[in-house]
């Protein structure tokens, strides 16, 4: 779900201080334990402080089970995505853990109808969805910090029970919602685990389709604004989509035998609150003998649609025509789908570590994406700074791994 520096971040800095950091020595080098390969980065000997002590493996900090602990480091998809958009926009985000204090309405809508779904989910398989999902829904809109109106909750109300109505009597059983996953990032030359990134994320769910010859599948809840007939580009760029494939393997280290991943889409009504007429702009019929009072043209209003009658009229264009709002489209990942986005990850995370150790996050210039102006535009163009009122140090990078209460 998202989303550039001046010249000050092309200062070599010290991983210690990143924020998520491990503070251990630079990457670099593989060691093994009994022969099995636990570290490496670029396979080209060991980095300070990161060495082996010996095939004794006592340099190797272990979990319960004796089994190698995973990089505290964490590579998710959103990290990744913001790499890829800006290098500097992934070091401001990751590396120096800066955040805009306010985030965008339509990020808080998204989240707030996120929310909603998880409660459905949460009780899909025993109990009462359409209740659960409510529930949560005002619960969270009461919260102070949501800033949405009441247009807004108006409209998730009327895009959540339409999705209760499309989805409810689909044969599903739910296995696993909002499961948080780490998992080892490997080499895909070498096979052994990097000793400085772990992949991590969390899932919507995982479930069983049983109209779908009883396969197990990922589910990713979306909403979105962009045509969803089927052959649109929509679905078009599922196929090499990175985020499909990072949450396969999540999945399968959760261990899940997953078929693939079920993309469920909430498509946004784009019809906006009716607001009355300015009163300078309003016009009224001539009296007639059929008509003695005047009234407002046609499309006129004297009075603002109420949040209320606003949730009606969007509920009636979604009975209307389900189907373009409401999709859940099969995405298959093949075995060389994932080993070719192995082979990406990897290298995202090898240009992650080059530029750290240069001190060089370049600016791609992809400053205005779905319609947003990046947070930092202003810092890269030096009409801003990192210190400004606006922005904020955040200690945890990874907002989004964050369990919440009905998962701890």
């Amino acid at each position: 779900m998202d989303d550039d520096t001046e010249a000050e971040l092309a200062e070599a800095q010290s991983w210690a201080g990143h924020p998520g950091g491990s503070g251990g020595g630079s990457a670099g080098g593989e060691c093994s334990v009994g022969g099995v390969g636990v570290g490496v980065d670029d396979g080209a000997g060991g980095g300070a402080g990161g060495g082996c002590a010996g095939d004794d493996g006592a340099a190797v900090s272990t979990a319960r089970g004796g089994l190698p602990m995973l990089p505290t480091e964490l590579l998710t998809n959103s990290r990744l995505s913001a790499y890829r958009r800006c290098p500097a926009l992934h070091a401001m985000r990751y590396e120096q853990g800066y955040r805009p204090r306010a985030s965008a309405p339509a990020l808080r809508f998204g989240s707030l109808v996120h929310l909603g779904l998880e409660a459905w989910w949460l009780a899909k398989n025993e109990g009462d969805p359409l209740t659960a999902m409510f529930a949560r829904l005002d619960a969270a809109a009461r919260e102070p910090d949501v800033q949405l109106d009441p247009y807004e909750i108006a409209r998730a109300h009327a895009m959540l029970l339409g999705y209760h109505e499309r989805w409810i009597d689909v044969p599903v059983e739910v296995l696993a919602v909002e499961r948080r996953f780490e998992a080892q990032l490997v080499n895909p030359e070498t096979g052994r685990a990097s000793r400085t990134f772990a992949l991590a994320g969390k899932v919507d769910a995982i479930a069983r389709f049983h109209d779908h010859g009883g396969r197990v599948y990922v589910v990713e809840h979306k909403t979105s604004r962009e045509d969803l007939a089927p052959g649109s580009p929509y679905w078009r760029r599922l196929r090499i989509d990175s985020q499909v494939s990072h949450y396969h393997r999540g999945a399968q280290s959760l261990g899940y035998d997953v078929a693939g991943c079920i993309y469920d889409v909430l498509g946004k009504p784009s019809s906006a609150p009716r607001l009355a007429t300015p009163v300078e702009s309003r016009k009224y019929t001539k009296p007639s003998k059929a008509e003695p009072e005047p009234r407002l043209y046609a499309g006129q209003r004297d009075t603002d649609e109420t949040p209320g009658e606003y949730q009606d009229r969007i509920l009636e264009s979604l009975a209307a025509d389900p189907a373009r709002y409401y999709q859940r489209v099969e995405v298959v990942r093949l075995d060389a789908d994932i080993a070719r986005h192995d082979q990406d990850v990897w290298a995202w995370a090898s240009a992650i570590r080059d530029a750290r150790r240069t001190g060089v996050h370049q600016r791609s210039g992809a400053c205005f994406t779905y319609g947003r102006e990046c947070e930092f535009y202003e810092v890269c163009t030096g009409v801003g700074t990192l210190d400004d009122a606006r922005f904020e140090r955040v200690e945890n990078i990874h907002p989004e791994l964050v369990e919440s209460e009905e998962h701890q």
